[in-house]
């Protein structure tokens, strides 16, 4: 049945619902918006309405809203104007298809000052703050209308130079916005610029700077607030590096991680953990934190932090429990060697299995998944999800089959694996090397192409096209034809 069409007092609505989003009443303009897309959205408002749904932490509804215009079919032709287009991209990058919306911001007109602005939001979507660092600043120097949009990415700037550790450039940025958020009595963004402050002290050793931070950021928030369980985490943090031998301040810190884990803060969790095993110097802690988390920046700065002679195995053993218990997985493979079920390497089931164990601690959103899966294809909000349930269907199938002690668990649409029993799981830790072995079992004695290294490997084509030279040069592999004819085999 077709959709009403939009009264006009609906559209005079947007400006309320903007006013609700920036003040951070999102529960409010998310019920204005749900009842909004109940009826008709008429085009000349749409990318307006996708924009506050994106912002109003209901992306979704922005993607199916912009989806028939940006992804058109010869059923139902469309042209979507460059304004529809970014905030569609915009929408991908927040449910997390970073490398979609990346591409498609790539390829639009570098007139609208926002496109730099959402390219710096995927680049730290993938853990590259310093990527993002010359998108930010190109932002604050070209965007002349929007205040509040220039704040935001000024607070984005100020986390980039703090994970960049350029302490005295977040200081210079945080000092300012300090100052214009107390202002304009944006009480949010000012809790937040004290935290960042906060963190960039820690980071560098100023133990009273950080406290005073931290006491000022206490005094403007309500308890239970989100914020209030950042400043207590940095508290936490504080003391431990003031003490790192004191064991009330890492069972204080402890405490905190598992906070994080019941309020699924999953990035302060395996921050918690950082901090937690460099205190005491706990090298297997620190490596499980390395091969858990797949962010090469993340991975940069752990193995600055760990030491110059750290290198990590082509393998690692993750273990939950006893090493004898009966499940011993190995993801090369695609093999429990106990009971010697095998996976099909490089087929949709072991390709989902390696990626949900890719990161020990956040678990996957759908779209994130499907990415991964899916490499080189585009998300449909409407078809997508059905894709990936149906590829962990598959795999919550062979693991019930074969008997194997590990569940694929769900947490408000959101997936990661976990044990049920004790058991290991030997995982690739993302080398060149160990991602070429499993091209290798997976193609030996056949041809193949970039495309389909890609899908069997879950990684984009640039990362494939590296993995493939790594094999190149390791002279395992030979290369023939050129530009869209090249093809590829094993010695």
């Amino acid at each position: 049945m077709a959709r009403p069409a939009l009264k006009p007092q609906s559209i005079e609505l947007l400006p309320q619902v903007e006013s609700l989003v920036r003040s951070g009443q999102l529960k409010e303009a998310q019920t204005a918006l749900q009842d909004l897309v109940k009826s008709k959205i008429p085009r000349q408002i749409i990318a307006s309405v996708a924009s506050l749904a994106r912002r109003a932490d209901l992306p979704l509804i922005a993607l199916k809203l912009l989806y028939p215009l940006v992804r058109p079919t010869s059923k139902a032709p469309a042209t979507a104007i460059p304004l529809e287009k970014m905030e569609y991209a915009a929408s991908l990058i927040k449910i997390g298809a970073l490398d979609e919306g990346l591409v498609l911001l790539r390829d639009l007109p570098t007139s609208d000052p926002k496109r730099d602005l959402f390219t710096a939001f995927g680049l730290i979507g993938k853990w590259d703050y310093e990527g993002s660092i010359p998108y930010l600043i190109k932002f604050l120097h070209r965007e002349k209308k929007d205040a509040y949009l220039k704040m935001v990415a000024g607070v984005n700037l100020a986390s980039a130079y703090v994970f960049a550790r350029e302490y005295q450039k977040a200081k210079t940025t945080l000092d300012v916005l300090l100052t214009q958020t107390r202002t304009n009595k944006m009480q949010l963004l000012y809790a937040n610029c004290l935290d960042l402050a906060a963190e960039n002290s820690i980071f560098h050793g100023k133990w009273e700077a950080a406290e005073d931070y931290l006491q000022r950021a206490s005094s403007v928030l309500q308890s239970g607030d989100r914020f209030e369980f950042f400043i207590r985490k940095w508290r936490a943090v504080l003391a431990l590096r003031k003490s790192p031998q004191d064991p009330a301040a890492q069972d204080t810190l402890k405490k905190i991680a598992e906070e994080a884990s019941k309020r699924q803060l999953w990035e302060s969790v395996r921050d918690c953990r950082r901090v937690l095993a460099l205190s005491q110097h706990d090298a297997g802690e620190l490596l499980h934190l390395y091969v858990g988390s797949p962010f090469e920046p993340f991975r940069t700065i752990l193995k600055k932090e760990m030491g110059e002679k750290f290198t990590p195995p082509e393998r690692y053993e993750w273990c939950h429990g006893s090493k004898k218990s009966s499940l011993y997985l190995d993801l090369l493979e695609g093999q429990e060697r106990k009971s010697r079920a095998k996976l099909k390497v490089g087929q949709i089931v072991h390709r989902t299995l390696l990626i949900l164990c890719s990161d020990f601690y956040r678990p996957f959103r759908l779209p994130t998944l499907f990415a991964s899966l899916y490499p080189n294809e585009y998300y449909n909000p409407n078809s997508s999800p059905l894709r990936v349930h149906q590829a962990l269907n598959r795999l919550k199938g062979w693991l019930s089959k074969h008997r194997i002690p590990l569940r694929v668990e769900e947490m408000e649409g959101t997936y990661r694996i976990s044990f049920h029993a004790g058991g290991t799981i030997l995982i690739p830790t993302g080398s060149s090397t160990s991602k070429v072995d499993i091209l290798k079992r997976h193609f030996q004695g056949t041809v193949f192409t970039l495309k389909e290294a890609s899908r069997v490997l879950n990684v984009s084509s640039s990362n494939a096209l590296r993995i493939l030279n790594s094999g190149i040069e390791q002279k395992v592999l030979q290369r023939s034809g050129e530009r869209r004819g090249t093809n590829y085999r094993f010695h």
